[in-house]
């Protein structure tokens, strides 16, 4: 029993990580509630107390920052769905990107650099310029949508992969 609820804690925090890059999708609290079902769930515990509380507060300033941070940054400039919409579909070809990649480790950066933070801006600025049919107010409100989604797609990236390696780093060491 207990192999079964570590892999659906372990599914969990998987569709915690891929719910990092789209919006609205509570990526960092699936990840947590995975790490809650291994802790509690199973005999295993591989969470100490403090590991624990630490994701607790990183996953609410996580969902803080998701309200709060479009506030700060419609200062550069407002942005809309279109604008998001186009984050999240440059992320996911970005992804594609990276994971096609088969080349030596610069053009793995490279495609990295390209798929993550290039093609999301790029494609924020079409989808803005698609709503306003303005290339200057489409290109603010692109960075502002960009600098939206970054900086919340990596915050709760980190968390995520903060859970799943405190969870395989502490599987390893009780197998």
């Amino acid at each position: 029993m207990d192999l079964i609820i570590l892999i659906v804690g372990f599914i969990l925090m998987a569709v915690g990580v891929v719910g990092c890059f789209v919006y609205k999708f509570p990526g960092a609290i699936l990840a947590y509630v995975g790490i809650l079902i291994v802790q509690f769930g199973t005999d295993y515990a591989p969470f100490t107390t403090s590991a624990l509380v630490i994701c607790a507060i990183a996953v609410i300033v996580a969902k803080i920052l998701e309200k709060v941070l479009p506030k700060f940054v419609s200062k550069i400039h407002a942005f809309g769905k279109k604008g998001k919409i186009g984050c999240v579909i440059g992320s996911f070809i970005g992804i594609a990107l990276i994971i096609s990649a088969n080349g030596d480790n610069l053009s793995t950066i490279i495609r990295s650099i390209i798929g993550l933070v290039v093609l999301p801006y790029v494609l924020a600025t079409i989808g803005e310029y698609m709503s306003s049919r303005d290339f200057k107010v489409a290109l603010r409100s692109g960075v502002a949508a960009w600098i939206n989604y970054f900086v919340n797609t990596l915050l709760q990236l980190c968390i995520c992969i903060y859970c799943i390696y405190v969870s395989f780093n502490s599987l390893n060491n009780g197998i």
